[in-house]
């Protein structure tokens, strides 16, 4: 997440800095623990519904899910540059 966080920030003027340095901090923990509760949900879903055989097919399809948003988030990370012209 640094190459992500660094762009942003330097997007930010001075003052207002330290304000996107806590909301990305933020927003980041809060996905995260999005991610956490939806996956865990799934699994209780699962297991409710099928028993406890069903618990390898479930934690396979969470993996199967994460791979794909993963793959999905990949074209925008390309789209930053591999150096920041502004630095030199």
């Amino acid at each position: 997440y640094m190459p992500v966080t660094t762009a942003g920030l330097n997007a930010l003027p001075e003052p207002m800095v330290t304000q996107g340095a806590a909301m990305n901090n933020i927003s980041r923990r809060l996905v995260a623990s999005l991610a956490i509760v939806i996956a865990s949900l799934w699994l209780e879903f699962r297991l409710n519904s099928a028993g406890p055989l069903a618990t390898p097919s479930a934690i396979s399809e969470v993996f199967i899910v994460t791979g794909v948003m993963i793959l999905l988030a990949l074209p925008c990370a390309w789209r930053f540059p591999l150096n920041d012209e502004r630095a030199e």
